[in-house]
């Protein structure tokens, strides 16, 4: 409970860095988009 729950200093992350907007990319461009980065439990587990 300490370490996850809110986006704050020290406490773990999951969560991906895509290359463009998918709310505003074309639908059916949307599987080609870049994942920058990915980051599982505050640790970078991928980077392009």
């Amino acid at each position: 409970e300490n370490i996850k729950g809110s986006i704050t200093e020290g406490k773990l992350a999951d969560y991906v860095i895509l290359g463009d907007d998918p709310h505003t990319a074309d639908p059916y461009a949307i599987k080609e988009i870049e994942v920058v980065r990915t980051v599982v439990g505050g640790r970078t587990t991928h980077e392009a």
